[in-house]
């Protein structure tokens, strides 16, 4: 791969698909306190849907970008 496409695939690579597993699997397993799992959820989630939002806006500048347009 090219440095663009390396930079392309690094900015849109899974967004917190593995956060939310983690956070799924503790809260299963009982590994967190249960005062701490809603937190923990909606802090991982936020920043979930902060990740996305961002990389959304920032997707058509980027592809113009890599794409030389």
């Amino acid at each position: 791969m090219n440095p663009h496409e390396r930079i392309f695939l690094a900015w849109f690579g899974v967004k917190g698909v593995a956060s939310l597993y983690y956070i799924a699997f503790l809260t299963a397993e009982e590994l967190l306190p249960a005062a701490h799992r809603t937190e923990l959820f909606w802090t991982v989630a936020f920043a979930v849907m902060l990740s996305i939002l961002l990389h959304g806006i920032g997707a058509i500048t980027i592809t113009r970008r890599l794409l030389g347009h």
